[in-house]
């Protein structure tokens, strides 16, 4: 999470990204740090509450899987969060640094970065989040 905030306080450049090459470039860079490091953080959660109901509903020992999750956390976001370099997606979003959905040089709209935020931020999210709820649920009615 510290990293999170490090990285949400550096993402100041947005406004100036579209005028100025090194900004663009900052922006780049920190739209793609803060999409990866949010995905550490999202699958360190999944990890955790897999884990979680590994213990609990199956009644495993998990210690030497600890190393897998590791490599999980960190390998499985780096296997996505590239996409966007393919079109140069990442760069100013409105008011912050991300995919962006407007087209840099004449500002129509750009639905290549509209279609990946979609489909590598907030359908994941929201299958992932749903998927955690419904272990959560089958682990403290199994636990009972």
């Amino acid at each position: 999470s510290f990293s999170y905030s490090v990285c949400s306080f550096l993402n100041v450049t947005d406004l100036i990204a579209y005028k100025s090459k090194p900004a663009l470039y900052y922006c780049i860079i920190l739209g793609f740090g803060e999409q990866l490091i949010i995905w550490w953080e999202l699958m360190s959660v999944a990890v955790i509450m897999f884990d979680v109901f590994i213990r609990a509903v199956w009644e495993k020992c998990t210690d030497r899987l600890e190393w897998i999750y590791v490599l999980i956390i960190f390998i499985f976001p780096f296997s996505f969060n590239w996409i966007p370099f393919i079109n140069l997606a990442y760069g100013p979003a409105n008011v912050f640094c991300w995919i962006r959905s407007v087209d840099l040089e004449d500002c129509s709209d750009f639905n290549f970065g509209v279609w990946l935020r979609f489909s590598l931020y907030y359908i994941p999210l929201y299958t992932l989040m749903i998927t955690l709820i419904i272990l959560l649920v089958i682990a403290i009615f199994l636990v009972r």
